[in-house]
């Protein structure tokens, strides 16, 4: 089964704003209400993504939709692409209130290198 991933807590009000999302998989929000992750420690932030988001990611099924810290999505970005060759982005589009996929993969950076 599909998977969607968030890198953001899970509140009742959380589940309502992305419901949408759920159109495209089951919705996996990677940090719980309670917990505390220094996302301004790099170090934390690796090992935290190494061991939640980039042991369960499947590149053929799963998605992850950007949202919270910024710094902490172009982690994940950049760890998963030294894990898989693309990423299933969901971004979403204010103007038509939905969500439009992007596949992000490894030869978009290799251009410009």
């Amino acid at each position: 089964m599909a998977r969607v991933f968030l890198l953001s807590k899970r509140t009742e009000a959380n589940e309502q704003n992305y419901a949408d999302a759920l159109q495209y998989g089951k919705l996996i929000f990677l940090i719980e209400h309670k917990q505390f992750i220094d996302f301004y420690s790099f170090d934390e932030s690796i090992k935290w993504l190494s061991n939640t988001l980039i042991k369960q990611y499947d590149s053929k099924d799963d998605y992850i939709l950007l949202t919270g810290n910024v710094m902490i999505n172009c982690l994940a970005v950049r760890l998963l692409l030294d894990n898989v060759e693309s990423i299933n982005i969901l971004l979403f589009d204010g103007r038509n209130n939905k969500y439009l996929l992007r596949v992000l993969t490894k030869q978009h950076f290799q251009i410009y290198i």
